[in-house]
């Protein structure tokens, strides 16, 4: 039998969203299963707090490589409030003439990178990916993303015209060029991204070493010398294992399945209330995303919305809430 666990890298910036995930998953009975959270290795006191139940707390220390932690360390120092424009001349010379290497080793690249390198050092057969901005609305069995024996390889398959934005054609390109496979920018394309996502530890271990072998680096240098979101960590890992579909992995269409309720939009954030509610009250509803805005000028949190959401999981612990 495969063994699975949720793998979760987050950082300070999204502890309020990390809470309500974390309270979702006891809510539904989740409390237990095996859950790597990944953090920031600075930000470990934060979140000592979570050290209950299935939690397994992992430091980017523990699960970077040396040069890696300490690029993300000064690229976290140089794009301080005080220090951006040092952050912007590193950056320009890194492009330009290669210097300082650690210039785009932003927080939430080092997640994606965390997210490829955890199913190696974790060792469960299974790594159900949960971005920390989700939280269920019912409880999540981890056996249903495996078939037969094996693992799921979810697909949310979409053609260009029907991206939601210009970056999906972007990391389809990317993903292909790296494996050196042919791409259609016309055909339908896997385009999920959005969590859960489901690795499985055999094929992860055969793309490092794929792209090791063809360009001579392991594939987190690989990944960081490219131009920052020019690659996605999914959707590389969904171009990859289409080669294992019908061996190794069941393909699961997720189009019309996995819903979710999102708040992101300004006026989505102004309806949150009956989104929340809504969220929780359809049965059809399996997860609801408020978005972390990091790019936003005053950073959004969550944290105005926590109370509304912790209200909802304690209703639907006591029965009040109606789910399938």
């Amino acid at each position: 039998m495969l063994s699975a666990c949720i793998v979760t890298p987050t950082w300070a910036g999204d502890l309020h969203h990390f809470r309500m995930l974390r309270r979702s998953l006891e809510a539904f009975g989740n409390g237990d299963t095996p859950h790597v959270v990944i953090v920031h290795t600075e930000d470990r006191p934060l979140y000592r707090q979570f050290e209950r139940g299935g939690v397994i707390l992992m430091t980017t220390a523990e699960v970077l490589p040396e040069a890696v932690e300490r690029g993300r360390l000064a690229c976290a120092r140089y794009n301080g409030a005080d220090g951006s424009w040092r952050a912007k001349l590193f950056r320009s010379l890194r492009k330009r003439w290669g210097w300082f290497p650690w210039a785009t080793y932003f927080g939430w690249q080092v997640q994606q990178i965390s997210k490829l390198l955890i199913p190696l050092k974790a060792r469960f057969d299974v790594c159900v990916n949960l971005d920390s901005d989700l939280i269920l609305c019912r409880r999540l069995d981890l056996a249903e993303f495996v078939s037969d024996g094996r693992p799921q390889l979810l697909d949310n398959r979409l053609f260009p015209a029907e991206f939601p934005h210009r970056h999906p054609g972007l990391w389809t390109e990317t993903a292909h060029r790296l494996l050196g496979m042919p791409h259609d920018p016309m055909a339908a394309q896997n385009v999920r991204t959005d969590t859960p996502v489901v690795f499985d530890r055999s094929v992860i271990r055969e793309l490092h070493e794929e792209v090791e072998r063809r360009h001579g680096a392991p594939l987190y240098d690989v990944l960081l010398a490219l131009k920052p979101v020019s690659w996605s960590e999914f959707v590389l890992y969904n171009v990859f294992a289409e080669r294992f579909v019908g061996t190794r992995l069941q393909r699961r269409l997720t189009r019309d399945t996995l819903l979710e309720q999102c708040i992101d939009t300004p006026e989505e954030r102004a309806d949150a209330a009956r989104l929340i509610g809504r969220a929780f009250e359809s049965p059809h509803i399996r997860f609801l995303r408020i978005v972390s805005q990091t790019r936003d000028r005053a950073r959004w949190t969550g944290e105005e919305f926590e109370s509304q959401v912790l209200s909802r999981l304690d209703a639907a612990v006591a029965g009040h809430v109606p789910k399938l």
